[in-house]
């Protein structure tokens, strides 16, 4: 499975942000930390708002927060929130039905196990993934 560059950008942000500790960040510092375009990432976060993954302030001190807990808010939640056609059915392909039985039972399968997996990957497992170390390798 590939994700698009939104949907990178959407969980890379949201890390990021989760890392604030419940502070409000700006997009603006979002954009240069992270090295993304700023009016790209205008775009993600319209999406992000209006699915309630993040609140906006307004103001001199404002900019996004997380609307819940970071170990409440999933990779699901926010894929699916971005990632408009990851989670659509897919139209029949074959005129023999029972080919057709087949690929349903494949998609529906991937499907489920995609959906599952994503449902137990939260921003708090990502935010501490990322803080980890890498192996140690000595010479």
């Amino acid at each position: 499975m590939k994700l698009s560059v939104k949907g990178r950008y959407a969980l890379l942000s949201l890390i990021y942000i989760a890392s604030k500790d419940g502070r409000t960040v700006a997009l603006y510092q979002i954009s240069h930390d992270l090295n993304i375009s700023k009016l790209y990432l205008e775009q993600v976060f319209a999406v992000l708002k209006k699915e309630k993954l993040v609140n906006s302030l307004k103001g001199a001190a404002g900019g996004y927060v997380l609307s819940r807990d970071k170990s409440e808010i999933t990779a699901y939640d926010v894929l699916k929130a971005i990632e408009n056609n990851l989670f659509e059915e897919v139209d029949e392909t074959s005129k023999n039905p029972n080919y057709e039985k087949a690929i349903k039972l494949l998609d529906t399968s991937l499907n489920d196990s995609i959906t599952y997996s994503l449902k137990n990957i939260t921003l708090a497992k990502l935010l501490e993934e990322s803080k980890s170390k890498g192996p140690m390798f000595y010479i």
